[in-house]
């Protein structure tokens, strides 16, 4: 999420003063109803200070129509103070105990009028006296924030509305008795309230970090927001949403967080429980969690570069007198590119080559890899090579597929034909292939392809599918009757048995992407059409945002390793070309001769 909260959320003057202000519009006078100012929120124990917007809400007036209540209670809701103490005014006492949102949010582009429905039986019409009125307001919902935090699109854009009946009270007030069990923010709301995050789980190996992209309250102090990010670490809730089942949590059941405390950049952890009795291994993993989550990006806030773990009260330390602990110090957990990394592509004979350094026009030509599959004895069309570079998988005439290692004496072996499509290595070394719309798992060693289970919206195929550098998330490209889209998933693993787990949406669905390839583990580089010219797009899996930027003509593949290393095109001319900086860099002309190259993975 590092690239993401990058973009840190600036507004004018203009809608500093408005942005909660008016939230509809309309015949009916909407009454002011907060506004937004910077707010200093020192840390504890002498800290550095942290600055954000904050949401200024304003109670309800006397004698408001039902439709101000509403209004009014759609612009207090933003604030997160006092679990929404200034939105709760507008509720019965009833709806106020009831109403428990978390951190869920359904976001629209814009909300529109509040508007009083017909009376049903039952409900009177008028505001004076005693009876129900209900009130709507709609719009095109643009996503959605589960309780814990994670972000999908919406899957079909369209005007959506959300009813709140109001009961007139005994001193003749209206308030809310029932309503949406969410938050409902606009878009430009969501952006200015909330903040991406990554929490951090492990593979089932407990070998590499997987990177959760959530979103929580920018209101929220920062020694709340770091105990509310540990809290998501510790089961029984961790991990949870589309990455259940399929990643874990080096904390241990019944594990307490006794107590948070904020020194300078230094963020204290206290824990009891379970935690208090795990061996050193655990304890270890435990403490590269916290780090890359309190700590894995110098641009989020509040601004961790270090934790010390104390267990019921002691300082916990690895080898050494300091017990405070820096993040290089588990940097081997998060997969990452070298630099200067080699990448594979295609020659016109279909032999595969490798190209190391940094693919600029001085750099000689690619060799040949070791063994059959570096010959062009079998005229590959499309190859990828595993991450730790042993293995290559490829298709050959008439849809053939085929795997075998890269070395002196390998092979390549006839695995299975028929219409597949993309190829993708995981960490284990077994390769995902998607065909017919299917998504398929090929094991390492033998085996023909293993249909795997993915419940993929109504309507929609898988055309592609590519393993995230962590082993666990992958990304799908899927095609339906309104276009192609992408989404993201999780591998859940059961012995030798895989499946994909509930697909969250990332992307919106009329985008007509053709590929995709990982570019970091926060973000996809996918390859579409637009108005007849190839368009690249740098897009977040956290949902939040997709930038676009010019292709090269004539794009047919793209791969990407990394911030480290070029992004690699091949063209229908049958050649190689680099873009150094996405999006913002600067096509490099011509590298090469070559096809479909790919970056391991």
């Amino acid at each position: 999420m590092a690239r993401a909260s990058q973009r840190r959320r600036t507004v004018g003057l203009a809608a500093l003063i408005t942005v909660l202000a008016v939230l509809v519009s309309g015949c009916v006078t909407v009454p002011t109803s907060g506004h937004v100012q910077s707010v200093n929120a020192t840390q504890s124990n002498g800290g550095n200070s942290q600055y954000y917007l904050q949401t200024i809400p304003v109670p309800p007036g006397h004698n408001w129509l039902p439709e101000q209540i509403v209004s009014g209670f759609l612009a207090a809701n933003a604030s997160f103070a006092n679990n929404h103490a200034v939105a709760r005014q507008y509720l019965t006492r009833d709806a106020s105990q009831q109403w428990q949102p978390g951190l869920a949010v359904t976001v629209y582009s814009q909300i529109g009028q509040a508007q009083r429905l017909p009376a049903e039986a039952g409900q009177s019409r008028q505001v004076a006296g005693a009876g129900t009125i209900t009130v709507e307001v709609s719009g095109t919902v643009l996503g959605n924030l589960s309780g814990s935090g994670q972000y999908s699109i919406s899957s079909r854009s369209k005007d959506t509305g959300q009813k709140f009946t109001l009961v007139q009270q005994k001193n003749k007030q209206w308030r809310i008795s029932s309503l949406p069990p969410q938050v409902l923010l606009t878009q430009s709301d969501f952006v200015h309230v909330y903040q991406p995050r990554n929490i951090y789980f492990f593979d089932p190996a407990m070998q590499t970090l997987v990177p959760d992209p959530v979103y929580v309250p920018e209101e929220a102090t920062p020694a709340v927001l770091v105990r509310q990010l540990i809290n998501d670490l510790i089961p029984p809730h961790a991990p949870s949403g589309w990455l259940a089942g399929a990643a874990r949590t080096a904390f241990p059941k019944n594990t307490k967080l006794l107590s948070v405390s904020l020194d300078g950049g230094t963020a204290v952890v206290n824990l009891g429980g379970a935690a208090t009795s795990a061996g050193e291994d655990a304890v270890r993993q435990m403490s590269a969690q916290l780090l890359w989550t309190l700590a894995g990006s110098s641009n989020d806030e509040p601004a961790i570069q270090s934790v010390e773990v104390e267990l019921a009260g002691g300082p916990w330390s690895v080898g050494q007198d300091n017990p405070v602990q820096q993040i290089g110090s588990y940097s081997s957990y998060v997969p990452s590119a070298a630099a200067h990394a080699s990448f594979y592509y295609l020659d016109s004979h279909g032999a595969v080559r490798s190209q190391s350094g940094s693919a600029q026009a001085s750099a000689p030509q690619g060799a040949p890899v070791a063994g059959q599959a570096g010959t062009g004895a079998i005229a590959l069309t499309q190859i990828a090579v595993s991450p730790d570079g042993r293995y290559v998988a490829g298709l050959g005439p008439g849809g053939a597929l085929y795997t075998g290692s890269l070395d002196k004496k390998g092979t390549l072996t006839l695995r299975s034909t028929g219409n597949f499509g993309s190829l993708s290595w995981d960490r284990r070394d077994d390769l995902w292939v998607t065909g017919d719309g299917r998504i398929w798992m090929v094991p390492t060693q033998n085996g023909s392809p293993v249909p795997v289970s993915a419940t993929l919206p109504a309507g929609e195929k898988a055309t592609a599918l590519k393993v995230a550098p962590d082993g666990v998330r992958c990304v799908i490209l899927a095609s339906g009757p309104d276009g192609a889209r992408l989404l993201m998933a999780a591998i859940v693993h059961s012995g030798q048995q895989a499946s994909i787990g509930e697909p969250v949406p990332i992307s919106a669905d009329n985008l007509n992407f053709t590929m995709m390839t990982w570019y970091d583990a926060d973000h996809v580089i996918a390859l579409r059409e637009s108005g007849g010219h190839p368009v690249l797009d740098e897009v977040s899996v956290n949902g939040e945002n997709i930038t676009a930027f010019p292709a090269t003509a004539g794009i047919t593949s793209i791969t990407a390793d990394g911030t480290a290393n070029p992004l690699v095109a091949g063209l229908s001319s049958g050649q190689l070309t680099t873009l150094a900086s996405p999006p913002n860099g600067l096509w490099s002309g011509v590298v090469g001769s070559g096809r479909a190259p790919v970056y391991p993975g």
